[in-house]
């Protein structure tokens, strides 16, 4: 599942650029480069979400299209790195990163979060008790 098509990245980033990065020779834009760019900033967005919610995403929200949309750029510009086309990627991925360790949610239903592993002990599964302590 891609979170961005090529109308989103025309409408993010201009036309013009999109034809300037894809652009096989004949002027046009590469639809093939621009959908492998897309599928492979959904894919690097998956590998951060499923540490914390339950894919595919029943909504999408318009961060991720935004992230889908940066990453994708940043993939297409290959060698010829812009300093902001680097720094909204870095942005991009600290944002997964910072979703992942809870300091950052995604604006979703909360049905699609996942169950977090708990860290927490009760009462009833204390690892030693007053009784297992006796023994040392």
């Amino acid at each position: 599942m891609k979170y961005c098509d090529s109308a989103a990245m025309i409408a993010r980033f201009g036309e013009d650029e999109v034809i300037r990065l894809t652009d096989p020779g004949d002027g046009a834009m590469d639809a093939a480069a621009i959908d492998a760019a897309l599928t492979d900033a959904s894919d690097e967005i998956d590998s951060y979400l499923a540490v914390r919610y339950t894919l595919p995403l029943s909504v999408i929200p318009e961060i991720v299209v935004r992230l889908c949309a940066d990453i994708a750029r940043y993939r297409l510009y290959d060698g010829r790195m812009l300093d902001e086309v680097e720094k909204r990627y870095d942005d991009s991925v600290k944002l997964l990163k910072d979703i992942v360790r809870g300091s950052a949610v995604l604006p979703l239903p909360s049905t699609t979060a996942s169950t977090e592993v708990s860290t927490t002990r009760s009462r009833d599964d204390r690892l030693f008790t007053r009784d297992t302590l006796e023994d040392f």
